[in-house]
């Protein structure tokens, strides 16, 4: 479920010990990041190249495109290596996994 947007919180607050857990919580968390940067990045070329006719609507379009594929791509092989049990990493953003903290609360 870390690989679906915002379940990554679910994710990472359920993880405890589970290094398996916690390893694909903490990429889906590191996704989600990235895809929010993504949409300020968009939302910058919008107002500034966005404002072309033609090829300012071409150039969004085609960014929107390729981004979105992007992370539908990556959120899908994620989800269906974690469910089948393998390790998998996410390319870019995946050398920052072990800086990710987890959410669960210590229990007494």
């Amino acid at each position: 479920m870390s690989y679906l947007t915002f379940f990554c919180f679910f994710s990472l607050w359920r993880s405890k010990d589970d290094p398996f857990i916690k390893y694909h919580a903490r990429q889906g968390f590191l996704l989600l990041l990235g895809e929010c940067v993504v949409l300020v990045a968009i939302l910058i070329l919008e107002a500034t190249i966005g404002k072309l006719r033609l090829v300012g609507m071409l150039v969004i379009g085609l960014f929107r495109l390729a981004a979105g594929l992007g992370a539908l791509t990556l959120s899908v092989v994620g989800f269906v290596k974690a469910l089948f049990g393998e390790y998998w990493h996410l390319p870019l953003l995946g050398d920052y996994r072990e800086k990710v903290p987890g959410l669960h609360v210590e229990e007494k």
